[in-house]
C-alpha cells in the first residue's frame, strides 16, 4: 500500500512549471517501454548495490517520477520512500506502485527532510540537473549522506551537460510514434543548458506544444567532486548505452 507523507511542498519553480505545462502528461511515454526500463534499472541496482553489501530493507528514490526506480528497488527487497516535485506524475506513481510497500511525497529533493537509516538511495534520469544551483546540489548530497546508514550506497545518474553542443546536435528526437513526437532543443546558457521541449500531436488542437526550462551544467566529473565534498567515497563511474553516466558512491563513515 502506498502511503502519502507530508514532508515539504515545493514552490512552483521553472522546472515544475515546465512539467505541469507539457512534460508530465507524456513523461512515461517519453521513457519508452516501461517494463524494459524497470528491468534495466533492477539489473543496474543489483550489480552496484549487492556487490557493495547495500541490499537492505529501506531505500530512497529521489525524483521518483512514475515509479521505474521504485519498482526496480522493490524487486530487490527494498521498502521505498519516493519524492518528486510533480503532483501529476506522482498520481501515476501511486497507481503503478499501489501493491508495494512504498511512501511518496511531493517535495524538493534539495531541502526535504529525508529521515535516516536508509540502506540505499538513488537519483536517476538526469534529476540532479533539474536543481537550480550547485549549492542546491550540495544540499541534496548532504541530505542523502545524513539519510544513509554507514555503508549505505548512493546511485546517481546524469547526462554530461558540460559539453556545449552546436549546430544540428542541438536537436534531439526523444520519441515519436503515429500519435505524437517529442523533440528537445538545447541552447548554451553559460552555467546552465536551456532546454526547449516541442511536442507535436497528430490531429491535436493545437497540434504543437512548446515549453522550456534550464538544466544545471553538470557532468560525471563535477558530480564526483561534489560527492567527495559531501563525504561520500565514489566507488565507480559507469557510462550507459543510453548516453547517461552512473556514479556509485558509499557512505563510509
Amino acid at each position: 500500500m502506498v502511503r502519502s507523507t507530508a514532508w515539504y511542498v515545493v514552490p512552483m519553480s521553472e522546472v515544475a512549471r515546465h512539467y505541469e505545462a507539457l512534460l508530465a502528461a507524456v513523461y512515461s511515454w517519453s521513457l519508452g517501454d516501461f517494463d524494459d526500463r524497470v528491468a534495466a534499472s533492477e539489473a543496474l541496482f543489483r550489480s552496484l548495490l549487492e556487490g557493495a553489501g547495500c541490499l537492505g530493507p529501506r531505500a530512497l528514490d529521489l525524483g521518483c517520477g512514475s515509479g521505474v526506480q521504485t519498482i526496480a528497488l522493490s524487486r530487490l527487497g527494498y521498502r521505498v520512500r519516493g519524492i518528486d516535485f510533480s503532483p501529476a506524475i506522482l498520481e501515476e506513481y501511486r497507481e503503478r506502485t499501489r501493491s508495494l510497500q512504498a511512501e511518496v511525497s511531493v517535495g524538493d529533493i534539495a531541502t526535504a527532510s529525508l529521515g535516516s537509516g536508509f540502506d540505499a538511495a538513488v537519483c536517476m534520469d538526469d534529476t540532479v540537473a533539474h536543481l537550480p544551483t550547485w549549492d542546491a546540489v550540495a544540499s541534496m548530497l548532504r541530505g542523502v549522506h545524513a539519510a544513509l546508514r554507514v555503508g549505505g550506497g548512493f546511485v546517481l545518474a546524469t547526462r554530461d551537460h558540460t559539453r556545449v553542443v552546436e549546430g544540428d546536435a542541438r536537436f534531439l528526437l526523444v520519441r515519436a510514434d503515429a500519435a505524437q513526437s517529442l523533440t528537445c532543443f538545447l541552447e548554451d546558457a553559460g552555467t546552465h543548458v536551456r532546454v526547449t521541449d516541442i511536442l507535436h500531436v497528430a490531429g491535436g488542437a493545437p497540434p504543437m506544444h512548446v515549453s522550456s526550462y534550464s538544466k544545471l551544467r553538470v557532468g560525471p566529473a563535477s558530480l564526483a567532486c561534489a560527492l567527495e565534498g559531501a563525504s561520500f567515497t565514489v566507488r565507480e563511474t559507469r557510462a550507459l548505452p543510453s548516453g547517461a553516466h552512473v556514479l556509485f558512491a558509499v557512505k563510509d563513515s
